[in-house]
């Protein structure tokens, strides 16, 4: 059993000096303990790195001073001077002892270590030729050619020694995990990240004793301008980073640890004119093609030596995890169509557009999305299109919502192993942010027409005149997205906050029964740790935001 040890006051929400600790029966405040899931983990204590690799074993004290100067961000005449007296108070301490020998003088020397910054993991380049390309549209490669600019390059490292990186770092060796773990809370099972989830659990039983696996999870940056070699000019490609599910998340998370590594440079492909639907189909193609050049080290179903905490050679099964996207990219890495006129626009299931606003198990098997499923379903509209019979191919690709492209998830055995339409996972940023600024909107229409003008001037008064607290922003020019100029998540969420408290007079019970379903659900779902209960007052609050949502439908922008 482990003690995560944080304190009561760092738990409680509403901490006051004055106020009586909690009872410790209360099973809010109870220490929270895990409970391993399988055999340890084996290790191989005598496997030989590579020559390349020569890693440098660190003291548990040099380490500590590493993690020290990369959370300060020191600058190189700072770590000069701190290493100075490090070694002076060693020597002065141990005398004649052996004293500390700092093995870094520098501090991008250390940074390069203990962040596992590696110039050995190069990238590799390579000129993608589209007529090659699954699935791209035939007779249309010059045009696409000329509508990109020329030919398009992939730029992407071994996708097994940036996991082996991540996985071998010094400064995550405490907190990696090589099981799973059943997490309690006073005797009550909680889920707090992805080594306490049922998906690791039952990939672990899938497994022999003593293996462990290393669950990736990806993550694009939208459009990154990356300085190109060959001229002064920037050439716009959108970046892949990868992170192991192994680090805890409040570790992984953070830059100063180096968990996140830049993956790949996808080539950016886009057309500055309307040039017909074949263009979105070329483009699908060839970014399933380069993700399958990426993934290409773990197709076979096999275990993989990799190099893991404390030096060890550990015998990993890579898993996809998750994959952190936005909406449209969901669509692009499951092979749907999106929008809100598609058939069945959700990436993960086929339950029908029309159906949305109704609850649904995602436990029932026959709703989702599997590679098996989607596999069948490309292969029945690729003979019909190989027959001319292009209306009836055309016709099931719209019943389903699927786009004819080779899925790069599919080339991995088992196909369940990177099942992509069950890694997908909700961009809070991208997609409950943007649900929220819909409804946002919808809240100003209807109070513009409902209410006198002065409505709007009392709104805002109201907004300016709230008591200020600590970490939440103001908003004295008005709470409505016309008021804020690019207003950033951590602004969004703080308007959640006032918002009922301004308007609630102003609009319908059901709709403000609507946004507080919503907003209840946003809160819920973005928290760190989680209970059979919570899950289930989630639900109940998403079930409030779809049974109030049909009064905002007049003023919807889409609608």
């Amino acid at each position: 059993m482990l003690d995560y040890g944080d304190t009561w006051s760092e738990r409680a929400p509403n901490f006051s000096p004055t106020a009586a600790p909690p009872s410790p029966q209360d099973p809010d405040y109870e220490i929270l303990t895990e409970e391993q899931v399988g055999t340890s983990v084996k290790y191989d204590e005598k496997y030989k790195y590579h020559e390349k690799m020569q890693l440098v074993r660190l003291s548990d004290r040099e380490l500590d001073m590493a993690t020290f100067a990369v959370d300060a961000e020191l600058s190189q005449e700072l770590y000069a001077r701190f290493v100075q007296i490090i070694e002076s108070f060693c020597m002065e301490a141990y005398l004649k002892r052996k004293p500390l020998a700092v093995k870094y003088k520098t501090l991008q020397a250390i940074k390069d270590h203990v962040t596992g910054s590696n110039p050995d993991l190069t990238f590799h380049q390579e000129i993608i030729d589209v007529y090659t390309v699954p699935d791209f549209p035939k007779g249309k490669e010059e045009a696409f050619l000329k509508e990109v600019g020329g030919p398009l390059t992939l730029e992407y490292r071994d996708i097994h020694k940036v996991c082996e990186k991540i996985f071998s770092d010094p400064i995550l060796w405490k907190v990696t995990k090589l099981n799973p773990c059943i997490v309690k809370r006073g005797g009550e099972r909680v889920y707090t990240d992805l080594y306490s989830s049922d998906w690791w659990i039952k990939l672990q039983n899938f497994q022999k004793g003593g293996r462990t696996s290393h669950n990736a999870c990806f993550g694009r940056n939208g459009d990154h301008w990356k300085s190109a070699t060959a001229s002064v000019a920037s050439i716009p490609e959108i970046s892949c980073f990868i992170l192991l599910g192994n680090t805890l998340r409040q570790f992984r998370d953070k830059s100063e640890f180096g968990a996140s590594k830049l993956l790949a440079y996808f080539p950016y492909m886009d057309s500055q004119r309307d040039v017909g639907p074949w263009f979105a189909a070329a483009r699908r193609a060839v970014f399933h093609y380069c993700l399958s050049r990426i993934l290409r080290p773990y197709r076979k179903n096999r275990l993989y030596d990799i190099v893991g905490p404390h030096y060890r050679n550990y015998a990993c099964y890579p898993a996809l995890a998750t994959y952190t996207a936005d909406y449209p990219e969901q669509c692009l890495l499951a092979g749907t169509k999106q929008g809100p006129n598609t058939n069945r626009a959700c990436p993960s299931c086929i339950t029908e557009t029309s159906n949305f606003h109704l609850p649904c198990s995602y436990e029932n098997n026959d709703i989702l999305r599997t590679p098996a499923k989607m596999i069948r379903l490309y292969s029945h509209g690729k003979v019909l299109r190989d027959n001319r019979q292009k209306g009836l191919s055309e016709e099931m690709c719209k019943k389903y919502s699927v786009n004819l492209v080779s899925n790069a998830f599919w080339t991995m055995r088992p196909n369940e192993r990177f099942n992509i339409y069950e890694a997908l996972v909700c961009d809070d940023l991208h997609q409950l942010g943007g649900i929220y600024t819909h409804l946002l909107t919808c809240i100003h229409e209807m109070i513009k027409e409902k209410h006198d003008p002065e409505a709007m001037d009392e709104i805002r008064n109201r907004a300016a005149s709230l008591p200020p607290y600590k970490e939440i922003r103001r908003f004295n020019n008005g709470i409505f997205k016309s008021d804020m100029k690019n207003p950033t998540n951590a602004e969004m969420v703080d308007n959640m906050r006032i918002l009922l408290p301004c308007v609630y007079d102003y609009i319908p019970l059901q709709a403000a029964q609507c946004v507080r379903g919503f907003i209840d659900f946003f809160i819920q779902t973005t928290g760190h740790e989680f209970k059979e209960s919570h899950l289930d007052s989630m639900d109940a609050s998403l079930a409030d935001y779809y049974k109030f949502s049909s009064i905002f439908e007049k003023y919807s922008p889409v609608s």
